[in-house]
């Protein structure tokens, strides 16, 4: 296959398909020679969107890029699709359509329309009139427009594919809505006729990109409740495709991966999505724009079993393809004040963590060869057959990670480093003897509790677990005992990622805020016993677990 770029001359304005010709020329920019191998991975970065074959070499095709979740394949791999957002999300002005076709070439489509998928393998996107779909058929022939039977309302919007049908969230009028963004889902076939497969009932809200396997029935979705702009309780949802159902919840995760990033109800979304054979990877962490991204915040499960499986932490987008290919973003670049939707013009300091819609891809080749393919991507989309084929396979667990820094990520002594490691080994063997020798010095009752109260030793194994603060003339263990912090990119009280770790494993639950920060969540960790260390002569010395003396 040999890369070139597209220069179409059509004159013609396809007024019935709301549509243009391709206009051309396509301002892609050079990459390397395209290889023999096929290609498996689409992937969009800060240069632009590109092609990836078994052996992991990169081929660019268009200077254009997508959105997280916006890179859509048409079923036979042949052809690569996405959509630009429309000028200030409204869909009366025209965004651009991309197809890349099986030569590697560009085609861009102005386009008034509200979503794509693949009907078959002809390209569809939902016209803005509602009353027909646009075809971009593969041949590459004249877009046409398929009327729709019934016309469906305005504001509503194409999310994926199953079957040979397109999956359609049609917008309930608020006037019948039970909620603000209630959408029923439809299907259409190619006859334009539309199905009803989830009614109001259904309570669907704002569903986006549709999940689906070839030859499967059965499609998911993402549920995005409104309730607020710096608020999220996203779900994945299920539906059979075959008739008229309800909605099936697949268990959602719960485990110690999910408190230790503190994704909460009302601070969780899903990030990204990716079919992995018969079930979904799905990326959850914060709303990116209003709290901190830290790495234990992202958090990817395989969801579709009876229990979701964890499979590692710390990317954006995690996709799995044939023969043990892989493809992962990483989050590895700063968040600046433009990620900060929440940030307060009173702030000067941009806000912590990580950018939530950018970072490091990496892919693995069937042989395990991971190469990093570029610095910045946003997107990630294996073929059909590849993500058919994929078997989703978990990272390896992470050793438990020594505490040598405080709240706020600045190194502590090593002396203190390693008394607190001592604790949390002799605690988490129950070992009070132990514990007892290493508290010789305290000034409170802590020997007495340590030998007497069953829990003592749990206790202090979760506190020896977190971060310290520097507290007068002492170090306290948790510093999220000392001192709260809210789950906010707003000012100076941001959590950092220290302490959103130590209030997943004190098992915090959010306290709202209040003053200026009204509303948000806040961790702080009350209670009578603390680990205090002191430092003398450069030595640490357990003290107590009380402020007392």
């Amino acid at each position: 296959m040999t890369r070139r770029t597209a220069v179409v001359l059509a004159g013609l304005v396809l007024a019935l398909a709301g549509c243009s010709a391709p206009v051309g020329p396509t301002a892609g920019s050079a990459g390397r020679p395209p290889a023999a191998a096929p290609a498996v991975l689409a992937f969009s970065d800060a240069d632009g969107t590109a092609l990836v074959d078994t052996n992991g070499v990169v081929t660019r095709v268009s200077s254009a890029a997508a959105a997280a979740d916006g890179l859509v394949w048409s079923p036979d791999s042949q052809r690569l699709a996405w959509q630009d957002e429309a000028p200030n999300d409204n869909p009366t002005q025209a965004g651009i359509v991309h197809v890349v076709d099986r030569t590697g070439t560009e085609h861009r489509y102005p386009c008034p329309c509200r979503g794509i998928a693949f009907l078959g393998n002809d390209l569809a996107s939902f016209t803005t009139d509602g009353a027909a779909l646009t075809i971009f058929p593969a041949d590459g022939s004249t877009p046409r427009r398929l009327r729709l039977n019934p016309p469906q309302p305005l504001y509503s919007h194409l999310v994926g594919s199953v079957g040979d049908n397109v999956v359609l969230a049609a917008s309930i009028p608020e006037q019948q809505a039970d909620f603000r963004a209630q959408y029923s889902l439809m299907t259409v076939d190619r006859t334009g006729a539309v199905q009803l497969r989830v009614d109001r009932s259904g309570q669907v809200s704002y569903p986006q990109r549709v999940a689906s396997v070839p030859g499967v029935s059965r499609f998911a979705w993402v549920d995005h409740p409104s309730s607020g702009a710096c608020s999220a309780s996203d779900d994945l949802r299920t539906v059979d495709g075959t008739g008229t159902s309800s909605p099936v919840d697949p268990p959602r995760p719960a485990d110690e991966h999910m408190r230790g990033g503190e994704l909460n109800e009302g601070s969780r979304q899903v990030v990204s999505t990716s079919p992995a054979g018969t079930a979904t990877v799905v990326t959850y962490g914060p709303l990116g724009g209003c709290r901190p991204v830290y790495p234990q915040r992202l958090v990817s499960y395989l969801v579709g079993g009876a229990t979701p499986t964890y499979l590692g932490s710390g990317m954006l987008a995690l996709a799995f393809g044939a023969d043990g290919r892989t493809a992962r973003i990483v989050a590895s670049d700063p968040a600046t004040r433009e990620h900060a939707a929440a940030l307060s013009e009173r702030s000067p300091a941009p806000p912590s963590g990580l950018d939530p819609e950018a970072g490091r891809l990496d892919f693995t080749t069937a042989d395990g060869r991971t190469s990093t393919l570029a610095a910045h991507a946003t997107a990630i989309a294996f073929t059909p057959a590849e993500a058919a084929a994929g078997q989703a396979v978990p990272d390896p667990p992470a050793a438990p990670s020594r505490i040598d820094t405080d709240v706020t990520g600045a190194k502590i002594p090593t002396s203190t480093a390693d008394l607190l490691a001592a604790i949390r080994t002799a605690a988490a063997a129950g070992d009070t003897a132990a514990l007892a020798e290493l508290c010789a010095h305290c000034v409170d009752d802590s020997v007495s509790w340590i030998r007497t109260d069953r829990g003592a030793s749990a206790t202090l194994a979760r506190f020896a677990a977190t971060h310290p603060i520097v507290y007068g003339p002492s170090v306290v263990v948790p510093g999220l005992s000392m001192q709260a912090c809210i789950d906010t990119n707003e000012r100076e009280q941001t959590c950092t990622a220290e302490q959103i770790a130590d209030a997943g494993v004190l098992g915090l639950e959010p306290g709202i805020a209040t003053g200026n920060l009204d509303g948000w969540d806040e961790y702080h960790a009350t209670g009578p016993r603390y680990l205090v260390v002191e430092m003398r002569d450069g030595d640490a010395f357990w003290t107590g677990t009380t402020l007392a003396g």
